[in-house]
């Protein structure tokens, strides 16, 4: 099997010609040719909606602030997410949110969630 990991020069795009005419015909290649690959996660089974889509649900109280409606919307992502993704750990929530775990931690805390 011929692969690209070892190689000590830049890779290019002969290189790869090379690799995939070792695979042989496009059509023949089927994923078990590629084990070092995982596939491709399953999509969510109801996409999680927009932040207009949640936002639409409740008029916006501006008499309330700033601060006071991005805790409103942060807590219903946060609980958007748990509804979703009921057996999901919080490092698992906390990288599909692009958070730190201990943020997630203060955050899930702060608004009564565990």
């Amino acid at each position: 099997m011929l692969t690209l990991e070892h190689s000590t020069r830049p890779r290019s795009a002969d290189d790869l010609r090379r690799a995939l005419e070792a695979l042989g015909p496009l059509d023949e290649v089927h994923a078990e040719a590629f084990p070092a690959f995982p596939a491709f996660p399953a999509f969510p089974e109801q996409p999680i909606p927009a932040a207009s889509a949640l936002a639409a649900t409740t008029p916006l109280d501006l008499e309330a602030g700033l601060p006071e409606l991005m805790m409103r919307q942060e807590r219903r992502v946060l609980e958007e997410y748990l509804r979703l993704h009921p057996r999901a750990t919080r490092a698992e929530m906390a990288a599909r949110l692009k958070i730190s775990p201990a943020t997630l931690f203060k955050k899930l805390r702060a608004h009564g969630l565990i």
